[in-house]
Protein backbone atom coordinates (compact mmCIF):
# COMPACT_ATOMS: atom_id res chain seq x y z
CA UNK A 1 0.00 0.00 0.00
CA UNK A 2 2.97 2.48 0.91
CA UNK A 3 4.71 1.73 -2.06
CA UNK A 4 1.66 2.04 -4.55
CA UNK A 5 1.57 5.74 -2.61
CA UNK A 6 4.71 7.03 -3.94
CA UNK A 7 4.51 5.64 -6.93
CA UNK A 8 1.05 7.83 -7.64
CA UNK A 9 3.17 11.02 -5.76
CA UNK A 10 5.92 10.36 -7.75
CA UNK A 11 3.94 10.29 -11.15
CA UNK A 12 2.11 13.34 -9.75
CA UNK A 13 5.27 15.42 -9.51
CA UNK A 14 6.85 14.22 -12.93
CA UNK A 15 3.20 15.36 -14.66
CA UNK A 16 3.98 18.77 -12.62
CA UNK A 17 7.37 19.22 -14.06
CA UNK A 18 6.51 18.49 -17.31
CA UNK A 19 3.49 20.81 -17.35
CA UNK A 20 5.96 23.55 -16.15
CA UNK A 21 8.67 22.50 -18.44
CA UNK A 22 6.07 23.31 -21.31
CA UNK A 23 4.71 26.63 -19.74
CA UNK A 24 8.44 27.59 -20.15
CA UNK A 25 9.45 26.54 -23.30
CA UNK A 26 6.05 28.35 -24.33
CA UNK A 27 7.14 31.40 -22.50
CA UNK A 28 10.40 31.14 -24.29
CA UNK A 29 9.41 30.82 -27.76
CA UNK A 30 7.25 33.32 -27.29
CA UNK A 31 9.86 36.41 -26.18
CA UNK A 32 12.29 35.43 -28.80
CA UNK A 33 9.33 35.67 -30.89
CA UNK A 34 9.00 39.27 -30.05
CA UNK A 35 13.00 40.06 -29.96
CA UNK A 36 12.87 38.67 -34.05
CA UNK A 37 9.94 41.32 -34.87
CA UNK A 38 12.03 44.03 -32.95
CA UNK A 39 14.87 42.78 -35.05
CA UNK A 40 13.57 42.89 -38.30
CA UNK A 41 11.14 46.50 -37.53
CA UNK A 42 14.65 47.95 -36.54
CA UNK A 43 16.61 46.45 -39.37
CA UNK A 44 13.69 47.87 -41.89
CA UNK A 45 14.37 51.03 -40.28
CA UNK A 46 17.64 51.27 -40.80
CA UNK A 47 17.32 50.34 -44.39
CA UNK A 48 15.28 52.95 -44.70
CA UNK A 49 18.10 55.35 -42.92
CA UNK A 50 20.42 54.23 -45.59
CA UNK A 51 18.02 55.09 -48.65
CA UNK A 52 17.74 58.27 -47.30
CA UNK A 53 20.90 58.87 -47.06
CA UNK A 54 21.59 57.81 -50.56
CA UNK A 55 19.07 60.15 -51.87
CA UNK A 56 20.22 62.78 -50.00
CA UNK A 57 23.75 62.33 -51.07
CA UNK A 58 22.23 62.02 -54.81
CA UNK A 59 20.56 65.50 -54.23
CA UNK A 60 23.79 66.76 -52.53
CA UNK A 61 26.13 65.55 -56.10
CA UNK A 62 23.52 66.98 -58.23
CA UNK A 63 23.47 70.28 -56.57
CA UNK A 64 27.47 70.07 -56.67
CA UNK A 65 27.51 69.68 -60.46
CA UNK A 66 25.39 72.29 -61.29
CA UNK A 67 26.80 75.08 -59.04
CA UNK A 68 30.01 73.70 -60.43
CA UNK A 69 28.83 73.87 -63.86
CA UNK A 70 27.29 77.63 -63.04
CA UNK A 71 30.37 78.57 -61.54
CA UNK A 72 32.49 77.14 -64.90
CA UNK A 73 30.01 79.55 -66.96
CA UNK A 74 30.49 82.68 -65.33
CA UNK A 75 34.23 82.09 -65.33
CA UNK A 76 34.06 81.84 -69.29
CA UNK A 77 31.83 84.58 -69.77
CA UNK A 78 33.87 86.65 -67.65
CA UNK A 79 37.29 85.79 -70.28
CA UNK A 80 35.44 86.12 -73.13
CA UNK A 81 34.28 89.67 -71.76
CA UNK A 82 38.17 90.14 -70.89
CA UNK A 83 39.51 89.43 -74.45
CA UNK A 84 36.60 91.08 -76.53
CA UNK A 85 37.62 94.26 -74.25
CA UNK A 86 41.00 93.61 -74.88
CA UNK A 87 40.61 93.06 -78.65
CA UNK A 88 38.44 96.47 -79.03
CA UNK A 89 41.67 98.02 -76.81
CA UNK A 90 44.20 96.48 -79.62
CA UNK A 91 42.10 97.80 -82.30
CA UNK A 92 41.68 100.83 -81.66
CA UNK A 93 45.33 101.12 -80.86
CA UNK A 94 46.45 99.74 -84.42
CA UNK A 95 43.61 102.77 -85.34
CA UNK A 96 45.06 105.22 -83.59
CA UNK A 97 48.61 104.15 -84.43
CA UNK A 98 47.29 104.01 -88.24
CA UNK A 99 46.27 107.96 -87.87
CA UNK A 100 49.02 108.85 -86.19
CA UNK A 101 51.52 107.71 -89.03
CA UNK A 102 48.88 109.00 -91.34
CA UNK A 103 49.29 112.50 -90.32
CA UNK A 104 52.17 114.58 -91.65
CA UNK A 105 53.54 117.57 -89.68
CA UNK A 106 53.29 120.98 -91.13
CA UNK A 107 55.47 123.12 -88.50
CA UNK A 108 55.92 123.05 -84.79
CA UNK A 109 56.76 125.91 -82.14
CA UNK A 110 58.73 125.82 -78.96
CA UNK A 111 58.24 127.35 -75.90
CA UNK A 112 61.01 127.15 -73.81
CA UNK A 113 61.95 129.09 -70.58
CA UNK A 114 65.45 130.27 -72.56
CA UNK A 115 63.21 132.51 -74.33
CA UNK A 116 61.12 133.44 -70.74
CA UNK A 117 58.44 131.04 -71.02
CA UNK A 118 58.25 128.31 -68.15
CA UNK A 119 60.48 128.89 -65.09
CA UNK A 120 61.67 126.10 -62.64
CA UNK A 121 58.65 124.05 -61.38
CA UNK A 122 56.05 126.26 -63.09
CA UNK A 123 53.34 125.55 -65.77
CA UNK A 124 51.63 129.16 -65.68
CA UNK A 125 51.89 130.50 -68.99
CA UNK A 126 53.27 133.55 -69.54
CA UNK A 127 52.36 136.69 -71.98
CA UNK A 128 54.92 135.96 -73.80
CA UNK A 129 54.11 132.53 -74.87
CA UNK A 130 50.94 133.67 -75.02
CA UNK A 131 51.77 136.05 -78.12
CA UNK A 132 53.13 133.00 -79.72
CA UNK A 133 50.20 130.91 -79.35
CA UNK A 134 48.23 134.01 -80.76
CA UNK A 135 50.45 134.10 -83.49
CA UNK A 136 50.47 130.29 -84.34
CA UNK A 137 46.27 130.75 -84.62
CA UNK A 138 47.02 133.47 -87.18
CA UNK A 139 49.47 130.67 -89.27
CA UNK A 140 46.62 128.12 -89.30
CA UNK A 141 44.30 130.36 -90.93
CA UNK A 142 46.30 129.73 -94.12
CA UNK A 143 45.41 125.99 -93.83
CA UNK A 144 41.84 125.24 -95.01
CA UNK A 145 42.22 122.02 -94.55
CA UNK A 146 41.61 120.43 -90.89
CA UNK A 147 44.68 120.38 -88.62
CA UNK A 148 45.51 118.23 -85.51
CA UNK A 149 47.90 119.91 -82.83
CA UNK A 150 50.04 117.57 -80.70
CA UNK A 151 51.27 119.62 -77.72
CA UNK A 152 53.87 117.88 -75.96
CA UNK A 153 54.68 118.93 -72.48
CA UNK A 154 59.05 118.77 -71.35
CA UNK A 155 60.56 119.45 -67.97
CA UNK A 156 64.44 119.37 -66.61
CA UNK A 157 66.12 116.63 -64.80
CA UNK A 158 65.44 118.29 -61.33
CA UNK A 159 63.15 116.32 -58.82
CA UNK A 160 61.69 113.33 -58.94
CA UNK A 161 60.25 111.33 -62.51
CA UNK A 162 56.94 111.16 -61.09
CA UNK A 163 56.59 115.07 -60.47
CA UNK A 164 58.40 115.83 -64.02
CA UNK A 165 55.95 114.00 -65.48
CA UNK A 166 53.10 115.61 -63.96
CA UNK A 167 54.61 119.31 -64.56
CA UNK A 168 54.90 118.39 -68.43
CA UNK A 169 51.28 117.66 -68.40
CA UNK A 170 50.20 120.63 -66.51
CA UNK A 171 52.27 122.89 -68.78
CA UNK A 172 50.61 121.05 -72.30
CA UNK A 173 46.75 121.49 -70.71
CA UNK A 174 47.74 125.33 -69.85
CA UNK A 175 48.41 125.19 -73.68
CA UNK A 176 45.25 123.53 -74.91
CA UNK A 177 43.54 126.07 -72.16
CA UNK A 178 44.25 128.80 -73.52
CA UNK A 179 44.14 127.64 -77.39
CA UNK A 180 40.64 126.43 -76.52
CA UNK A 181 39.32 129.50 -73.94
CA UNK A 182 40.74 132.24 -76.24
CA UNK A 183 40.92 130.77 -80.13
CA UNK A 184 37.90 128.58 -79.35
CA UNK A 185 40.18 125.67 -81.09
CA UNK A 186 38.20 122.16 -80.65
CA UNK A 187 39.22 120.29 -77.62
CA UNK A 188 39.09 117.39 -79.94
CA UNK A 189 41.46 118.52 -82.45
CA UNK A 190 44.15 119.06 -79.65
CA UNK A 191 46.31 116.22 -77.77
CA UNK A 192 48.14 116.09 -74.68
CA UNK A 193 51.28 113.87 -73.75
CA UNK A 194 54.06 114.94 -71.04
CA UNK A 195 57.35 112.93 -71.66
CA UNK A 196 58.20 115.09 -67.96
CA UNK A 197 62.16 114.66 -67.90
CA UNK A 198 62.69 111.66 -71.18
CA UNK A 199 64.07 113.69 -73.79
CA UNK A 200 65.94 116.52 -73.40
CA UNK A 201 67.53 118.99 -75.91
CA UNK A 202 70.21 120.20 -73.18
CA UNK A 203 72.37 119.36 -70.61
CA UNK A 204 70.55 118.79 -67.11
CA UNK A 205 74.11 120.22 -65.65
CA UNK A 206 74.23 123.56 -66.77
CA UNK A 207 71.65 126.44 -66.13
CA UNK A 208 71.22 126.96 -70.39
CA UNK A 209 71.14 123.56 -70.97
CA UNK A 210 67.94 123.36 -68.06
CA UNK A 211 65.83 126.45 -68.88
CA UNK A 212 66.38 125.02 -73.03
CA UNK A 213 64.97 121.34 -71.61
CA UNK A 214 61.46 123.30 -69.54
CA UNK A 215 59.13 123.50 -72.60
CA UNK A 216 56.07 122.62 -74.62
CA UNK A 217 56.41 121.65 -78.34
CA UNK A 218 52.97 122.17 -80.43
CA UNK A 219 53.50 120.27 -83.39
CA UNK A 220 50.67 121.12 -86.06
CA UNK A 221 49.99 117.80 -88.25
CA UNK A 222 47.78 117.30 -91.25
Amino acid sequence: MIRRLVTVAGLTALVGLSAGACATKGYVSSRVGEVNDQVNELAGAQSEHEARARRRDARIDEVDATASGAVGASERARLQAIAAAQGADDAHGRLDSYAESSRRLLFEIVLADEHGEFGFAEAELPSTAQAELDALVEQLIDYPVAVYLEIEGHTDGTGPTAYNERLGRRRAEAVVHYLHERHHLPLHKMNVISYGEARPVGPNDSTEGRARNRRVVVRVLV
